[in-house]
């Protein structure tokens, strides 16, 4: 039987069945490939979110003990330095831990040229940070300041700006990452 044998009313029907059917055919492999992108979309957000949260953390701490310092220098009463001090000391546990969760994550070569100078930066203010405190505890205010405002600070700018550098190494990844994922 010959497709103009076939009357109208018959095969205006099973053309626009034919074509629905293709559409939904069309529907449900766009919807198993979309489904599958989310997925890899997941996975690198999820991944990268949480070393940026990690590097947030490292942030956060810096700037806490950076407030402890200059709370340290304010204050004159042995106690209440020895309180700075000590939350000093817990931010450096804190620093870390934060910072072996973030070496986890960053495994490739590509990860340890910010990472490094991230932790080289860290080293560096450590005896800074120690000197002021040393400075603090004697009562030695101007020596404890000068220190603050002429070694910590600089490098503690340093330490910032490495932690930025490793925020835009993460998201320069993650943006390779979702571009490559996007291109299948």
């Amino acid at each position: 039987m010959r497709m103009s044998e076939i009357k109208i009313e018959w095969r205006l029907p099973l053309f626009f069945s034919l074509i629905i059917f293709l559409a939904l055919i069309l529907v449900i492999i766009d919807h198993c490939h979309m489904r599958t992108q989310y997925r890899l979309l997941l996975k690198v957000m999820s991944e990268d979110n949480e070393k940026l949260q990690i590097i947030s953390d490292l942030r956060d701490n810096v700037y806490k003990e950076a407030i402890s310092l200059r709370d340290s220098i304010i204050l004159s009463e042995k106690a209440e330095i020895g309180k700075e001090v000590e939350i000093i000391k817990k931010g450096r546990q804190d620093f870390e831990q934060i910072k072996s969760r973030l070496g986890r994550y960053l495994s490739t070569t590509d990860d340890s040229e910010p990472y490094d100078r991230m932790l080289k930066a860290y080293h560096a203010m450590e005896p800074v940070t120690n000197r002021v405190i040393s400075f603090a505890i004697e009562n030695n205010d101007r020596a404890a300041f000068h220190v603050l405002m002429t070694e910590r600070l600089s490098l503690q700018k340093d330490l910032l700006d490495a932690l930025e550098q490793l925020v835009s190494h993460v998201r320069a990844r993650q943006a390779a990452a979702l571009e490559k994922e996007t291109e299948l």
